[in-house]
């Protein structure tokens, strides 16, 4: 095998809200509620998103930004924070007896137009 210089897709920069969400087994777990994408362009100090909002105002702090994305989150370890917020993620909406769940980019098995597949169970997504 040749070494190669290209990246690997982040399958994230197709996902948009409302979407749905399904998983391994073919069953709906959800609909896109929110999507950030990771922390790639070295030239900012701040996560990038797709969720138009998350980041209004680029001079606020990168705690606050932190603050904005978890707010109605349950506390997570801050080390999942991090790598949430490094990886960049998905969270589903379940509805209104389920609690949200979220997809990491790794977990993402393909994107179509309206869809969202995931190479995982429902099961194995971080619950909040």
């Amino acid at each position: 095998m040749y070494a190669t210089d290209k990246q690997p897709q982040n399958l994230t920069t197709n996902v948009h809200e409302e979407m749905e969400v399904f998983d391994l087994n073919g069953d709906k777990v959800g609909t896109v509620e929110f999507v950030r994408l990771s922390d790639e362009l070295a030239s900012t100090d701040y996560p990038e998103t797709a969720t138009p909002g998350a980041i209004d105002d680029q001079n606020d702090s990168f705690i606050e930004d932190i603050a904005e994305v978890f707010t109605d989150w349950p506390r997570l370890p801050e080390e999942m924070r991090e790598r949430l917020l490094r990886s960049g993620f998905v969270r589903i909406d379940r509805g209104l007896i389920k609690s949200d769940v979220v997809a990491t980019p790794d977990q993402i098995a393909n994107v179509t137009e309206d869809a969202v597949y995931l190479n995982v169970a429902e099961d194995a997504l971080l619950k909040l």
